[in-house]
């Protein structure tokens, strides 16, 4: 079992005092069934300062991994009033910009591509309370490791980016292959 640690950087909510937020993780990458590396997600914590989200997030939300629009903290709403255009935001973590690709007139998906790796996020920029269902299919795999069990299986409701799924190569000397489809659906 291989034990990872990296620092996740976050757009800042709305409003926010900082342009970012950063979270450490590790992460332990080990071998499943049939030879399938899995990783899991085995401790967290926030770098940067908490205590400016206290006023937006909602009920329930751990404070340790909450980021919030702050556009309405001095009223006390909560609402959320503007579907935040994520697609129209810089997409770039680890120094990698996004490419974005439209699934449909509001629903978006995000690959952050490296020489040693893939990160896939989707966001949903609906003005209505449509909830999609995104599933992510891999065709074919060569020397990778993945965050998620394939296929990996999203739900997206308007104003929401989500993290689905993290794909790294496994063996530095050797090359290595995805190919994957994405498959998404209304249901709501």
């Amino acid at each position: 079992m291989a034990k990872i640690e990296m620092n996740i950087h976050v757009a800042a909510g709305t409003n926010a005092p900082q342009s970012e937020d950063v979270f450490g993780v590790v992460i332990h990458v080990s071998k499943g069934k049939m030879n399938v590396t899995l990783m899991d997600l085995v401790h967290y914590e926030r770098i940067s300062t908490y205590a400016v989200y206290d006023k937006c997030r909602d009920a329930g939300v751990d404070g340790d991994i909450c980021i919030c629009s702050l556009t309405d903290q001095e009223t006390g709403d909560n609402q959320r009033r503007i579907v935040q255009y994520w697609h129209k935001t810089p997409q770039t973590a680890f120094n990698h910009p996004a490419t974005v690709v439209s699934l449909n007139e509001c629903v978006f998906l995000y690959e952050r591509r490296t020489h040693y790796g893939l990160v896939v996020e989707t966001s949903c920029d609906c003005s209505n309370n449509k909830t999609f269902v995104l599933k992510l299919v891999i065709n074919n795999q060569i020397n990778v490791v993945h965050s998620s069990l394939p296929p990996v299986v999203t739900n997206l409701r308007a104003g929401m980016m989500v993290f689905v799924a993290a794909f790294y190569q496994r063996d530095h000397q050797r090359a290595w292959v995805l190919d994957y489809d994405v498959e998404f659906q209304e249901v709501s």
